[in-house]
């Protein structure tokens, strides 16, 4: 196996890749070598930037503590200018991080949570004016302080956001069998709201409210003010 040993400057950036801290990726006719960041507790104090591909960790390590993301205090970038996703992946169990991330501007940071019964709170904010999407089936909380701007997938599993925090202006898109838990009391103002192959109606929907109940979880409330449509499709309002 060939690994790719971490840069001399504290600057860590992944590019069109898979990285994989606690595995190993293997050549043969199919799939390239792809680099590994050897596993262990990084000290490493520059930025970590996933600029597209996919980081795989199997543990997170919070600020200034040593481990696979190194003890930078600066937020890992996801993303890319060119609309470009970076995809943070985590293997592990259930855990509690405090760690910052930001959304870069143009582009999309992806949280893939492998473990069905695995959750992942970050008590630290999300902020960037990208977007923020949930794959995998495991769930996500995002307790603390987020500002980040652009528009939210759930693709899979579940979103628990604690605080009424997505931007006014932007669209939450839920798959089928996808969840965002509001684990809040209120009500948070977006743009536009598409659930399933839906495109929805102005208006209030959450658990406690009569649209989209079967999308989502917890005591708070989205109200929609925009009736949008998807580009290039012919989707039904409701």
């Amino acid at each position: 196996m060939k690994r790719f040993p971490l840069p001399a400057a504290p600057l860590l950036i992944l590019i069109a890749a898979t990285m994989c801290v606690s595995c190993a990726h293997r050549r043969n006719n199919t799939h390239p070598v792809q680099p590994v960041i050897p596993s262990g507790a990084h000290s490493f104090t520059g930025p970590l930037i996933v600029q597209s591909g996919t980081l795989s960790v199997g543990t997170i390590n919070s600020e200034n503590v040593d481990g696979p993301l190194g003890r930078s205090t600066n937020p890992v970038t996801m993303g890319n200018a060119n609309g470009g996703t970076g995809t943070f992946e985590y293997t592990g169990g259930s855990t509690t991080i405090y760690r910052k991330f930001t959304m870069a501007a143009g582009g999309t940071g992806a949280f893939k949570i492998d473990g069905t019964n695995t959750t992942v709170t970050l008590s630290c904010g999300i902020n960037g004016l990208g977007g923020l999407t949930k794959t995998g089936p495991g769930t996500q909380i995002l307790s603390g302080t987020n500002t980040y701007t652009g528009d939210t997938r759930i693709n899979a599993g579940t979103l628990c956001i604690n605080n009424p925090c997505l931007c006014n202006t932007s669209s939450v898109y839920l798959a089928t069998g996808a969840k965002l838990c509001l684990n809040f009391r209120g009500n948070n103002t977006i743009g536009s709201l598409f659930l399933g192959d839906n495109v929805m109606a102005p208006g209030v929907y959450g658990a406690t409210a009569l649209g989209g109940t079967n999308y989502f979880n917890g005591n708070g409330t989205l109200t929609v003010t925009n009736s949008a449509r998807r580009s290039g499709t012919s989707r039904t309002e409701h």
